[in-house]
Order: structure tokens, then sequence, then C-alpha cells
């Protein structure tokens, strides 16, 4: 192989690296934005629960903030075991 040759391969393997790296980059930025996004889902859900205790509710409303809050604490926590 000559020299130049194997220039030009490691230069196509950096460009290559450094579009990867990139697309890195954007892939974890939406994730933090996504994760940011269901915190704050999350919190809006756990406030109406927690201010909904002593309110009579109709049973498809708890219901409904029951799931929403077990789902979505599910996504955000999932490593956490309810035994635990």
């Amino acid at each position: 192989m000559l020299e130049q040759d194997y220039l030009e391969l490691v230069n196509q393997l950096k460009t290559k690296f450094d579009d990867l790296e990139k697309a890195d980059k954007i892939q974890k930025k939406k994730l933090n934005e996504m994760t940011k996004s269901l915190c704050v889902a999350y919190s809006a859900v756990r406030m109406v629960d927690e201010m909904t205790i002593d309110c009579e509710l109709p049973a498809i409303m708890e219901f409904l903030i029951s799931v929403c809050r077990g789902t979505l604490s599910d996504v955000i926590f999932p490593e956490m075991d309810e035994d635990e």
C-alpha cells in the first residue's frame, strides 16, 4: 500500500469518525431534552395527584392520574423496583 493511499484511508476514517461523533452529540442532546420533558410531565402529574388526595374525583380521573403517574415513573426510573 502506498503512503498516499494510507493517508487517504486515514482521512476517510477520520471524517467518518467525526460524522459519527457529531451524530452522537445530536442524539445525546435530543435524549436530554426528552428526559427534561418527561420529568416536567411526571412532576405535573405528581402534583395533581397530591393536590387531589382529599378531593372526590370520578373514578376514571383517579385511574387516569394513576396510570399517567405509574407510566411516567416506569419510564423515568426503570431501574427502581417497588420492593426495594
